[in-house]
């Protein structure tokens, strides 16, 4: 090759070798050459496309660090504020996701440093070796035309990994995606949530089999009921756990303390989520519609899938005469919560913007603000930033019509992150160390279990039978090191998984009532329960819930646990003949009965 063509390909070379020490050492973490390579050829369709771009090279490598660094930049701020890297699902999520990240410090630690200045001395190298090898200016045309060329083959390259390769690692992102990030990388990671995000058609779907399933169960919902509640009031409090369900946590004093010692007409167990630190809107789609994230992991049902026409329990109370409402401290458009409440049956949504008369958009205004400027109103009740437990409860008191009530109340008190300003007499303290997020946050629960007390104080009094379910939408981004692991004891990956997943559910009522609910359920199962305790019609899908559970009371994408208390991988439970009909009746609900 004569000199002049080696000059003409060595931008490329610069780049790809670039891109290549990025890749390895903000991306991979500088634990394999062979897996930078595979995490370089997802990202390659970029870096092919600044190329076709009519930009100087020098801005090519730039760019491509920038974005590099970025990357790897928000890949480490979510690790350390919610435990979990960047998910593909997070691109469904950015506004949300920028507004909630105002509520935290932006992180930055030695290792950033290191990086930090790793990619900027990369960069420079970069085109300080382009400065001293070019000689003559470049061909924008050329380059353009080559850009075009190499993204059609790094297209064609990911497509082609995407059948031999990452195909057969698709199943393999299971319950550790920390694990499996650490092990084949960030973008094969976001590859293959990108895959296991698209709804896989069940094996052996069929509608007639979805009738032939559904005609085993008796449709009650014509039926006539007596004795049931006038008020429905189900409370999802925002990261509301309780670790003496887990273990034992050494602290002065009991942050739940009321809910601990309430006896009156109520019953209490443990409840399985499918998210920990975030994505409250998937324990919502859980309760709300029965369906079970195990059968489509690394989903966002909210974002993702049209819910018009979704069979819920709302439009179950609606037909049973019940008002239903859905009540949430905070602005309407998170989690599109405005279009969904909607589409899933909620006659009205009362969001944050509507709990005051003096509320101002225009306070409001800038996307990128400090959380803790957020003002719904100077007449509100707030705990740190947010609207008080107290004041959702007394707009949730609020609604009442000339028919029963259903009100479904999102708390907002609770949320991360545990850093802003806050300060209360009675404060809990946490004896093994000292660490002001932990006890901020064991603080604001005790703050929940109060104003939950003073609900139940309230209903208590009320001429109206009212029952009351409330359970934690997931765990906060919290570890405990003094915790006495009660289900990993000697067990397996499943038990202590289940730790981090595990949050409090309460059933109560004004009236006398003979609970038969489980002592530990997944949230999908919740909702068939609450209305059979309520005495209320079930639907051919509540029964086929009910008796599902029987066999496997917990399903997740996480773990699950079986009849006789045995934890166990989701691929197992799966397994199960009723598991594999629930299956098929979800992808039906979901995606085929519009």
């Amino acid at each position: 090759m004569d000199n002049k063509k080696a000059e003409r390909l060595l931008p490329y070379a610069i780049l790809l070798i670039h891109s290549f020490l990025l890749v390895f050492f903000l991306i991979i973490n500088r634990n394999g050459v062979l897996i930078t390579y595979s995490n370089l050829i997802i990202f390659s369709p970029f870096i092919f496309f600044m190329v076709m771009l009519p930009i100087s090279w020098y801005s090519v490598y730039i760019i491509n660090a920038i974005v590099l660094f970025v990357i790897y930049y928000i890949n480490e701020f979510l690790n350390t504020v919610r435990g979990r890297p960047l998910n593909f699902l997070d691109l469904f999520c950015i506004k949300d996701g920028l507004r909630v990240a105002s509520g935290y410090d932006l992180v930055f630690n030695l290792e950033i440093g290191i990086n930090l200045v790793i990619t900027i001395l990369l960069t420079f190298a970069a085109c300080f070796l382009l400065y001293r090898t070019q000689k003559e200016k470049y061909n924008r045309k050329k380059k353009t035309i080559v850009g075009i060329i190499s993204l059609l083959i790094s297209v064609l390259l990911v497509l082609y990994y995407d059948t031999a390769y990452f195909s057969k690692k698709v199943d393999k992102l299971v319950w550790d995606e920390n694990e499996f990030v650490e092990f084949n990388g960030l973008f094969t990671s976001l590859y293959v949530e990108y895959l296991n995000s698209k709804p896989q058609k069940i094996e052996g779907y069929s509608k007639q089999r979805v009738q032939e399933i559904l005609e085993r169960y008796q449709n009650t919902e014509s039926f006539q009921y007596e004795n049931t509640p006038d008020a429905i009031y189900v409370i999802m409090n925002e990261s509301l756990a309780d670790y003496s369900l887990i273990g034992d946590v050494n602290l002065n004093s009991d942050p739940l303390k009321k809910i601990h010692t309430l006896n009156d007409n109520c019953f209490k167990g443990m409840c399985a989520v499918d998210v920990k630190g975030g994505s409250t809107c998937n324990t919502e789609f859980e309760f709300l519609t029965g369906c079970s994230l195990m059968y489509i992991p690394n989903t966002i049902p909210y974002v993702q899938f049209s819910l018009k026409n979704q069979p819920s329990i709302v439009n179950d109370l609606r037909a049973s005469d019940y008002y239903c409402t859905a009540v949430h401290p905070f602005f309407g458009q998170e989690w599109k919560r405005q279009t969904v409440y909607n589409q899933l049956g909620f006659s009205e949504f009362i969001s944050g913007e509507l709990f005051s008369s003096q509320y101002n958009p225009q306070n409001n205004i800038n996307l990128f603000e400090d959380t803790e400027d957020i003002s719904f109103g100077d007449d509100l009740e707030y705990v740190r930033c947010f609207i008080s437990d107290n004041e959702c409860y007394k707009k949730m008191l609020e609604k009442t019509s000339n028919k029963k009530d259903f009100v479904f109340s999102v708390t907002m008190q609770n949320h991360s992150g545990y850093n802003m300003d806050f300060y209360d007499e009675n404060m809990v303290k946490y004896l093994d160390e000292s660490d002001e997020r932990k006890e901020q946050y064991l603080n604001l629960t005790r703050i929940s279990d109060e104003a939950f007390d003073k609900l139940l104080e309230t209903l208590k009094g009320s001429d109206k039978k009212t029952v009351v379910l409330m359970f934690g939408d997931h765990q906060p981004n919290l570890i405990f090191d003094c915790f006495s692991k009660k289900y990993s004891e000697g067990g397996n990956q499943y038990q202590k998984t289940a730790d981090e997943y595990i949050v409090p559910y309460i059933l109560w009522a004004n009236y006398d009532i003979e609970w038969d609910a489980p002592d530990f359920l997944s949230i999908n199962y919740l909702s068939a329960v609450l209305k059979k305790n309520c005495n209320l019609p079930l639907t051919s899908f509540d029964q086929f819930r009910l008796e599902a559970m029987q066999e496997y009371p917990v399903i997740t994408s996480h773990f699950s646990v079986d009849k006789n208390g045995e934890f166990c991988s989701p691929e197992k439970a799966m397994q199960s003949q009723l598991n594999e009909e629930y299956a098929v009746l979800q992808y039906n609900m979901l995606f085929d009965s519009k």
